[in-house]
């Protein structure tokens, strides 16, 4: 009856074993494909500039941060940090009006953009209205003495 115990419990142990043998090579030595989803993204703004130069300016615009998908295997999506991927729109052919910018995405080369959120932003391109006027100040009262 010992014996057989003994048996049962060297058997479930060299189970247990194999178990986390084939775990370790399947997390380490394959490096399977995954997906991580990284928010907060700011979304800087290109080519403000050209606007200028056209007497154009942002008057607003609808978000400032995204959410991006992206996908690679493990080992590269784990050294992706917040800071390495690079939402943009480039605004130099907008002229006044009111448009959905497509966002670009640049991320390291060794992952892949599954997704966008929002894919676009709404902007509005507005004319730099500059007046001179006249002003005249008129003081009432007294300044009070020390």
């Amino acid at each position: 009856m010992d014996d057989i115990k003994k048996s049962k419990y060297i058997s479930i142990a060299v189970a247990l074993i194999v178990a986390i043998g084939l775990w370790f090579y399947v997390i380490s030595g394959e490096n399977p494909t995954q997906t991580q989803v990284y928010t907060d993204i700011p979304v800087e703004i290109m080519n403000v500039n050209t606007l200028e130069a056209k007497n154009l300016t942002i008057g607003s615009i609808e978000t400032q941060a995204i959410s991006v998908k992206l996908e690679g295997k493990r080992s590269a999506l784990r050294s992706v940090k917040k800071d390495d991927i690079i939402a943009s729109i480039d605004v130099s052919g907008y002229t006044e009006g009111e448009y959905y910018a497509d966002i670009s995405i640049h991320a390291p080369s060794s992952v892949s953009v599954v997704e966008i959120n929002p894919s676009q932003i709404r902007i509005n391109i507005e004319k730099i209205i500059l007046q001179d006027r006249d002003i005249e100040v008129i003081f009432e009262g007294e300044v009070p003495e020390k």
